[in-house]
């Protein structure tokens, strides 16, 4: 029996290893506790831009301020490992490419409202606004080459 405990655990750790992305409905209670504990001590200080980044307040309700510009939205969550992987990129990025669009990193726990309007399953999830307001969406993690292909291709649009 013990056998089987351990090859069922050893396929489970597999499983959870091999996931590109995190998805937003995964997260066991647990995570849950440990996360909300994390946004209240966030809630309390002030925010601050972190470079070419503009990091999102808690309790932002859209992106309207940003309409009318090329926008770059980084959708993640404190507890997903893949977006923290990520995070560093998207700031490299920002930091060469701020003078062609405007650069946000939304948590979706942080901005429930704004993640539901745009993002999808999985996060982290990027996704380009154009000017006109259409939107257009990469999930997972990306390469530096990969994230400044998809900005320009949009803003070539």
């Amino acid at each position: 029996m013990k056998k089987y405990i351990n090859g069922f655990a050893a396929l489970a750790a597999v499983a959870l290893i091999s996931l590109p992305a995190c998805s937003g409905s995964s997260k066991a209670s647990g995570e849950q506790a440990d996360t909300t504990a994390v946004e209240a001590a966030a809630q309390t200080e002030v925010p601050q831009a972190a470079g070419a980044v503009v990091e999102l307040p808690a309790g932002t309700a859209n992106l309207d301020a940003y309409k009318g510009k090329l926008t770059v939205v980084d959708f993640n969550a404190i507890w997903c490992g893949p977006c923290r992987k990520y995070g560093p990129t998207f700031h490299a990025v920002a930091e060469k490419m701020a003078d062609k669009a405007t650069f946000i990193s939304c948590n979706v726990d942080s901005c429930p409202d704004v993640a539901k309007e745009y993002v999808g399953q999985y996060i982290p999830q990027t996704t380009a606004i154009t000017p006109d307001g259409r939107k257009f969406d990469k999930v997972g993690e990306l390469t530096e080459e990969q994230l400044t292909a998809f900005i320009d291709s949009v803003a070539a649009l």
